[in-house]
């Protein structure tokens, strides 16, 4: 396996996720909205913000050399991560406690794999 293979995969496996959550929330949006009280276009636009986010990290894939890449996606991911965790400890519904810090737990495992990754090509 080549040295930067697996941050090569980690990327299009988090590109592939994003892009999978982004479509699904827009299909969903108005059933994700009234769960999760909040407004329907908010959904849909957090549902395109994530299915674009998983374009560029499937761009990002590509870079040569890969660890650059790796290195911003897995900080982005961290962030959001925490930002999604926050969300999800300060949501007023349990469904909305749920579903995001499910998702914050989904993100910091894809930083955790990209982390992972970088120290293995480091090797």
């Amino acid at each position: 396996m080549k040295k930067n293979q697996p941050g090569r995969r980690a990327l299009e496996a988090d590109a592939v996720y994003c892009s999978v959550v982004g479509i699904a929330a827009m299909a969903l949006d108005r059933k994700l909205a009234r769960r999760l009280s909040t407004p329907r276009h908010l959904v849909r636009i957090a549902g395109g913000a994530t299915l674009a986010w998983g374009g560029v990290v499937a761009g990002m894939s590509r870079a040569k050399p890969v660890s650059p890449a790796l290195r911003t996606v897995a900080a982005t991911n961290a962030a959001g991560a925490l930002g999604l965790a926050v969300l999800g400890i300060r949501h007023p519904r349990p469904f909305g406690q749920l579903v995001f810090v499910g998702l914050a737990l989904e993100v910091g495992a894809f930083a955790g794999i990209q982390v992972a990754a970088l120290v293995q090509e480091r090797k």
